[in-house]
């Protein structure tokens, strides 16, 4: 555990110190920034009277060249630096999970259900919990699919064991992992960010798919060039041409209502996807090895034979294209040359159509991940715990030291525990306070986690994945007319 320890400690520190330094690089581009914005102006100022025109538009396109070049730095710089400070949050959370505290990390309080079969009788989910206890993830997907598992582990043995390897080569991957979950904090999904991306993926296209619009995107535009050709040489009059272009801009506001909820609708989907796309290129360019995990990396491969990350950039840029629109001055030019708006979104309705079917399988994969990078944090916190064995056909049960996780590793004591058969009932007799729940507890939760795949805290742990349940924390019930008795 010291070791352990010790990392995270290392790494935190490591990230603070590259933090300081982007901070510093970060405020010099700031001010050089700000210098050439206000020099260009100065320098406009003073030049324009003295310099020939061509040499001063050449000057100011040039200092207009170096702010934008500037600025799109200093964004990369200032998501580099939210991405090192998701980083220090990390390390310094699991500092704080080393030492009992798991306040830090949400504990699934919203899947508590008082008649499942074991999770309310173990503390499953709730304050102090175990979900509490391994919750790593940074999607509400893969929220789910952790607590799905828990309340509903796999009970085949070569599920299990693939899922073990699939665990153990991630625990080793602490950059992969960290990396992965400081992009996925980056933005807070909601249930209904995922639901208006669900929402637009089954709309029905307006504009893609019909023929006069296929023939007038192309066209429009091209008699538009044709004509700013013709002007230039004088072969017509720039009434001509205005009034072209006025008719185009017709056109685009004929369909005002309609881009604009489509665009809006795809909007607000933007920092989604971004992060969606993050942890998609994660998964795409990690060399694994286990099968479990190169499943998953196939099902990121579209059916086009691309990366799935690829498409979803694809779709940013569709989105950012559309965004210009909100520029009056390029809106105007766009829209009355080429039909700019109506170009981008019959593209975004194109790349919807063509990848409307695989975005669950592409959100469900990431959804996967997240579960399983979350359990192997949990097998590299606990380097103690061991990966326990199985036994097919009857249920058995061998235990040697087993303790309940979430007791302080200091303090725990483990016990042994043995059932040879399911024949066999074993009647566990006490003292008030003597431990009997405990012990009860210490037994259901690592055959749960057993089942999970992950690490568990004993010394050795054989068993037969079964069903489980439980009847520890039972109580009356005047609404359905149950006595505690009658409940047991």
């Amino acid at each position: 555990m010291n070791t352990i320890k010790k990392t995270y400690q290392t790494r935190k520190k490591q990230f603070e110190q590259t933090e300081k330094k982007w901070r510093k690089q970060n405020r010099l581009i700031s001010l050089l920034r700000g210098s050439v914005f206000f020099g260009g102006i100065v320098l406009a100022y003073f030049l324009y009277p003295h310099l020939p025109s061509g040499l001063f538009v050449f000057t100011i396109i040039l200092l207009v060249l170096v702010f934008l070049t500037l600025l799109q730095i200093q964004s990369k710089l200032t998501q580099k630096l939210k991405h090192l400070q998701n980083l220090i949050q990390i390390n310094a959370n699991e500092l704080t999970a080393l030492s009992g505290d798991y306040s830090e990390f949400t504990n699934g309080q919203e899947f508590i259900k008082y008649d499942h079969p074991y999770s309310y009788d173990l503390d499953i989910f709730g304050k102090g919990s175990i979900f509490q206890f391994i919750n790593r993830t940074c999607s509400l997907g893969g929220k789910q699919k952790l607590a799905e598992r828990l309340m509903q582990p796999n009970k085949n043995i070569e599920e299990i064991q693939l899922q073990q390897k699939a665990i153990a080569e991630l625990s080793e991957m602490i950059d992969l992992r960290q990396n992965f979950r400081a992009a996925g904090i980056s933005y807070s999904e909601t249930k209904e960010s995922k639901q208006k991306i669900t929402d637009w993926t089954n709309e029905t296209p307006f504009f893609f798919g019909k023929i006069s619009f296929r023939i007038m995107l192309w066209t429009l535009p091209a008699i538009a060039i044709l004509l700013i050709g013709l002007f230039s040489y004088g072969f017509i009059s720039e009434n001509t041409l205005i009034f072209y272009i006025i008719a185009q801009l017709m056109i685009v506001g004929f369909f005002f209502k309609t881009i604009t909820q489509k665009h809006e609708k795809v909007s607000e989907t933007t920092k989604l996807l971004q992060k969606y796309e993050k942890l998609l290129k994660i998964i795409e360019d990690t060399p694994f090895k286990s099968q479990r995990l190169t499943d998953l990396q196939q099902q990121l491969i579209s059916h086009q034979q691309q990366p799935v990350s690829t498409h979803i950039k694809q779709l940013k840029t569709i989105v950012r294209y559309l965004d210009n629109r909100s520029n009056m001055v390029f809106a105007f030019i766009s829209n009355g040359l080429f039909l700019w708006d109506i170009q981008w979104i019959y593209q975004l309705e194109k790349w919807q159509q063509t990848f409307k079917t695989d975005f669950e399988q592409w959100f469900s994969t990431i959804y996967q991940f997240d579960m399983l990078e979350s359990l192997a944090n949990h097998d590299y916190n606990h380097p103690s715990f061991i990966v326990p064995e199985f036994v097919d056909g009857d249920f058995q049960l061998e235990m040697n030291e087993g303790a309940h996780p979430l007791l302080d590793e200091k303090q725990r004591v483990g016990n042994d525990f043995v059932i040879q058969s399911s024949k066999y009932i074993t009647i566990v007799t006490g003292a008030n306070m003597a431990g009997k729940s405990t012990f009860l507890r210490t037994v259901g939760v690592n055959l749960i986690l057993g089942m999970t795949g992950v690490s568990i805290c004993a010394k050795k742990f054989k068993f037969t994945p079964t069903d489980l349940h439980t009847s520890v924390r039972t109580n009356d019930s005047l609404q359905k007319n149950e006595s505690y008795f009658f409940a047991e």
